[in-house]
């Protein structure tokens, strides 16, 4: 694990509960659902996945139950 970064990100709504990242098997299944609700388009803005993922709360729910690491 020496050669893992882990960062924080600051941002004005709290999205802390959204794991978007690929540590774990279920990570990858979600990422899969996030491309499928973009019909696998890999170019996409941050305001767009937020849309669809409050659209679809069950995308975020695959890998919900991911421990995160701790930042800090």
């Amino acid at each position: 694990m020496k050669n893992l970064k882990v960062a924080d990100y600051s941002y004005h709504e709290d999205l802390s509960g959204w794991r978007l990242t690929l540590d774990e098997p279920d990570d990858y299944l979600a990422i899969q659902k996030v491309f499928q609700l973009f019909d696998n388009k890999t170019e996409f803005s941050f305001p767009e996945l937020k849309r669809k993922l409050k659209a679809h709360p069950e995308v975020l729910d695959i890998n919900k139950h991911v421990e995160q690491v701790k930042v800090g």
